[in-house]
This record gives structure tokens, sequence and C-alpha cells, in this order.
């Protein structure tokens, strides 16, 4: 179906994972009432978009959450460490082998990193990053 685009705007508004108004303040700011925009929301598809956009936005945010998690496994954290060898699906090796994890991500300023992490099972890591473009 084809949305207006104001329409689209409330659905972007549903979809927000945070800093959500109320739907009165979103029907001043699109200029509609709010019984329109209910009117809107029992539209076929329209759900289905706003889900959409929201597994959008959630996978945006995923980056941020994976660099916690490789930042907490970079400083020794076994939970953590063993939470990305369950992500990645890889088990650790026996004592004294090392695995070598190695992943990109973008952060939210455009830049790219690739973090590589050789991880024993004692805990401690030996690690080493790569920047793309402009970042640190």
């Amino acid at each position: 179906m084809r949305w207006t685009r104001k329409q689209r705007d409330y659905q972007r508004f549903l979809a927000r994972l945070s800093n959500k108004l109320d739907a009165e303040t979103m029907s001043a700011e699109l200029e509609v009432g709010v019984e329109e925009l209910k009117e809107w929301e029992r539209k076929e598809g329209f759900w289905g978009e706003v889900n959409q956009l929201a597994r959008a936005e959630a996978e945006r945010a995923l980056t941020a959450v994976w660099g916690s998690l490789v930042y907490k496994a970079k400083r020794g954290d076994v939970s953590a460490i063993k939470l990305l060898f369950s992500l990645l699906g890889q088990e650790p090796g026996g004592e004294g082998e090392q695995q070598p994890v190695q992943f990109k991500f973008v952060v939210e300023n455009g830049n790219s990193a690739t973090v590589t992490a050789d991880i024993p099972v004692n805990g401690t890591l030996k690690t080493g990053k790569s920047w793309a473009g402009a970042g640190p």
C-alpha cells in the first residue's frame, strides 16, 4: 500500500524505540486529529510497516550493543566472553588454546572498526583494532 507523507511520519513515530511522544503531541505535529491517527492504524498493512521500521531501528542500535559486548569481553569479563562466543557460534578451546575472533562494526559517526581478539580460556585478552575513516 502507498502511504502519505504524514502516514509515513506517523509510522516512523510509532516505530521509535526511544524518545516517544504522546499521540496528542504527534497529532498536533502532523496537523491531523487523534481519530484520524487511529483510522490510519486500522488500515491493512499499517502495523506491518511500523514493525518493519522498528526492526530496522533495532538493527541500527545493535551496533552499539555489539560494541559494548566486545568492550567488556576485551576487559576480561568472562560472561561477556562466553556470550560473545555463543553469539558467534564458536566454543572456546581447551586450556591454553586461543580462539581468534574478528568482526567489523560501524560506529555512530559512520566510521567502521575491525576488532580482533585472541581470547584464551584463562580469560586474558590480546586485542588489536583498526579504524577506517576519520575515527580514533
